[in-house]
């Protein structure tokens, strides 16, 4: 089975971020996608065999899936109904929106050069 995220980013915001950079690095040499969702934000899918359920949620959550996502899964898990499932269409008052077309993460821009690790200097005048 497919791993499968969703991020509250802007697709057109997704390739400058944190979540980017991670999400590539995961994905080197692995067959990754990527689209926007029916609401314009952000879906990931990462072409792994991860059968285990548990393995999925893992992975999923050191990449920063939704959390209440992850926590909705574990539920529909525990009652034998289908996780980690992504929306092509979704409907309101309606009004009808599509997910975009699935594209290779690679097609995006090179993800930022991204420290986590590196502190800010801050300068003081010298008296």
């Amino acid at each position: 089975m497919i791993v499968t995220l969703d991020y509250d980013v802007k697709f057109e915001d997704f390739p400058k971020t944190f979540l980017f950079a991670l999400v590539s690095r995961y994905c080197e040499g692995k067959e990754c996608y990527v689209r926007r969702s029916a609401n314009g934000r952000t879906h990931v899918k990462i072409m792994e065999d991860v059968e285990d359920f548990y393995k999925r949620i893992t992975i999923r959550s050191l990449l920063f899936d939704d959390p209440a996502r992850i926590s909705n899964d574990i539920r529909r898990h525990a009652m034998g109904k289908p996780t980690d499932r992504l929306f092509d269409i979704k409907g309101y008052d309606g009004v009808v929106k599509h997910a975009g077309e699935w594209i290779p993460l690679s097609f995006l821009a090179s993800p930022p050069t991204v420290n986590i690790c590196q502190s800010k200097k801050t300068s003081r005048k010298r008296r």
